[in-house]
């Protein structure tokens, strides 16, 4: 059963993700600056490298579609789940799942590899999150989260994406092949922002940076057969994790995730 705290911070990060969706793409800076897509990329490239090809990889908290836009265009089948049903909306993977991250609706040893990015500061409790990943990922599976504060020296960062000139110019590049957005960021311009100010006031508990605690989380993991690594770069920091072995598993387990599209 859900603590009144879980399920306030459950509350606060719908509502906040709701009213944020329609904006989300052209108003923050790590979906469009160059150096970051292409570091981005290339993370995804080695772990779609290494991760089972014949098992679908699970996006995490997927938003918009930051992480599951690269792995479609790698061509692995890609389940992409939110809690929110307006970012999955804007979401341009095959699969969708509207569910929450500490109770993922799959199979057990489903998926071949995890993904997550920009996530964990906004899950009530990351650890019961990454049991369940543990739990839904097969044997050598692979697992890479990306721009949360696992390293103590990442959090300065991560009070704000350091927004730079390179940032600017990739926005305007971004901007020339997504032309659509430009009547977005009108309506931003005039309404949007009083409304995400307003929000980030008055929902205070939908981001916390102290809930991700990476001794724990890397407690939980390695509980679970994976071999972790902790590593920082400009946005933040990131957690990759190979997993050798599931704890009591005999038998190898593989199959076709059990992920029935939300569209």
């Amino acid at each position: 059963m859900l603590s009144a705290e879980h399920r306030r911070v459950l509350e606060q990060n719908i509502r906040l993700h709701e009213t944020e969706a329609y904006f989300y793409n052209a108003t923050h800076p790590e979906n469009f600056n160059v150096f970051e897509q292409r570091r981005l990329k290339r993370e995804l490239r080695r772990l779609a490298g290494e991760a089972d090809p014949t098992l679908p990889v699970l996006d995490l908290a997927s938003g918009t579609g930051n992480v599951s836009d690269h792995l479609k265009a790698m061509s692995l089948r890609t389940v992409a789940c939110d809690l929110s049903l307006e970012m999955l909306r804007e979401n341009r993977a095959e699969h969708r799942v509207r569910c929450d991250a500490t109770c993922l609706p799959f199979k057990d040893a489903s998926f071949g590899a995890a993904t997550a990015y920009s996530v964990f500061h906004h899950l009530p409790d990351p650890v019961s999150t990454v049991h369940e990943v543990g739990r839904v990922v097969a044997a050598r599976g692979m697992l890479y989260f990306d721009h949360d504060h696992f390293l103590p020296q990442s959090g300065k960062g991560l009070k704000g994406y350091p927004f730079t000139l390179l940032d600017l110019f990739g926005w305007g590049g971004w901007l020339v092949l997504h032309p659509g957005y430009l009547g977005r960021l009108f309506r931003y311009a005039l309404w949007g922002r009083r409304r995400h100010r307003r929000n980030l006031r008055g929902l205070n508990q939908a981001e916390s940076h102290d809930r991700v605690q990476p001794e724990r989380l890397v407690a939980a993991l390695e509980s679970k057969g994976f071999r972790v690594e902790l590593g920082r770069h400009r946005g933040g920091s990131y957690l990759r994790a190979v997993r050798h072995e599931v704890p009591g598993q005999i038998a190898e387990v593989s199959g076709p995730a059990h992920a029935p599209a939300a569209r």
